[in-house]
């Protein structure tokens, strides 16, 4: 089917001089359809010029309105993404030194409201399931036809899922064994990472019904405090957030290194009170006092660690808006009476312990 005319004038969109799309202007096409009629707005992240000629061809043909990025920089990519504001973007996973890993752009275009579908030569199942986790939504192979892409385009502006649980779980499942082979996991044993996997459902937490939840982890290097979103959230994110540097590595997002996010934020109540909440309820886990005087290094190390954990905390309450009620949970009668090391145990009865008593706490707290 011939080009039609661009909406700009009628300017081609295209280079006369070799046919490769334009990376700096946007794509327009009347809508062919109801589907498309809504003018869909499409990025191609791509590096290919002939993969990024074929896609704007078909794509244009169905009534999207299609642009493809700059691939100058990670930056030049998502400054096209900020101004198009594209429903959906079509990312490959090898775009060359200057704009570097891919996954590394999947969150933000995520956050400025696009459905991110991968589109890439690599049929590496922990590369696409690292993406995955991150946000995307599905995997088109480079080996389908452009039918494929339109395909894929359409599912996404509809709203529909571009991949089966059973396929989540699939790339879920070769990304973690990726992890346990190279990454944070491989600090666990085979049974903890394979609970700590079952438990976290990214992608249930970027569901619109998903409550918001908000990870802290502090950045070794600096001392800053890093809030992991719900869309942010995977095991790595995790195990950084508890990553008590006597016990344990840092761990590596991002290539930042993450230590336990108390030593910045416990907790960070920033992102509590960006929506203005007119309360605030804070569980205590550990005691506001202990009794007695350490003598012995390892006491007095976990003591100090303790009161710079509490101090945190205790900052972050006094800049409180006053317009903001607090309610506070403490077992502190339980929690006072433990050693340091208890910190450490981990079974089930010890568990079931401190739950009985943050029951008893709460309970006796409404009653006053």
């Amino acid at each position: 089917m011939p080009p039609a005319a661009a909406a700009d004038g009628g300017k081609s969109a295209r280079s006369p001089s070799n046919g490769a799309a334009r990376r700096d202007v946007p794509v327009r096409r009347a809508a062919t359809t109801e589907a498309s009629c809504n003018a869909a707005r499409v990025l191609v992240v791509e590096d290919h010029p002939l993969m990024i000629d074929g896609i704007c061809l078909c794509l244009e043909a169905e009534g999207y309105e299609v642009a493809a990025a700059p691939l100058e920089s990670r930056e030049s990519v998502l400054e096209k993404a900020a101004h198009l504001r594209p429903d959906v973007v079509l990312l490959d996973l090898e775009l060359g030194e200057a704009v570097g890993d891919a996954a590394a752009l999947v969150v933000p275009l995520v956050r400025l409201g696009a459905t991110v579908v991968v589109v890439s030569g690599s049929s590496e199942a922990a590369r696409i399931g690292a993406l995955v986790e991150k946000g995307a939504a599905g995997f088109v192979p480079k080996t389908c036809s452009f039918d494929a892409v339109v395909g894929a385009v359409a599912a996404a502006v509809a709203r529909r899922p571009l991949m089966s649980e059973e396929e989540r779980r699939h790339l879920r499942a070769e990304l973690r064994a990726a992890q346990r082979r190279n990454g944070a996991l491989e600090r666990l044993s085979p049974r903890e990472a394979e609970i700590l996997t079952d438990l976290v459902d990214p992608a249930a937490l970027r569901q619109d019904s998903a409550p918001r939840l908000h990870i802290g982890a502090t950045a070794v290097e600096t001392g800053a405090a890093r809030i992991f979103r719900n869309d942010e959230i995977t095991v790595d994110a995790l195990l950084a957030s508890a990553c008590l540097p006597m016990l344990f590595p840092a761990v590596e997002i991002d290539g930042i290194a993450y230590w336990d996010g108390a030593y910045s934020g416990n907790p960070p109540t920033v992102p509590l009170l960006a929506d203005g909440p007119r309360d605030l309820v804070l569980t205590r886990a550990q005691s506001t006092m202990r009794r007695g005087v350490p003598t012995k290094p390892a006491d007095i190390v976990s003591r100090i660690e303790e009161i710079a954990f509490q101090s945190v905390v205790e900052a972050e309450l006094a800049h409180l808006p006053a317009s903001v009620g607090l309610t506070e949970y403490s077992a502190n009668a339980t929690l006072s009476g433990l050693p340091p090391e208890s910190r450490a145990k981990a079974d089930r009865g010890f568990i079931e312990t401190l739950f009985d008593a943050g029951r008893s706490a709460v309970a006796l707290a409404e009653v006053a």
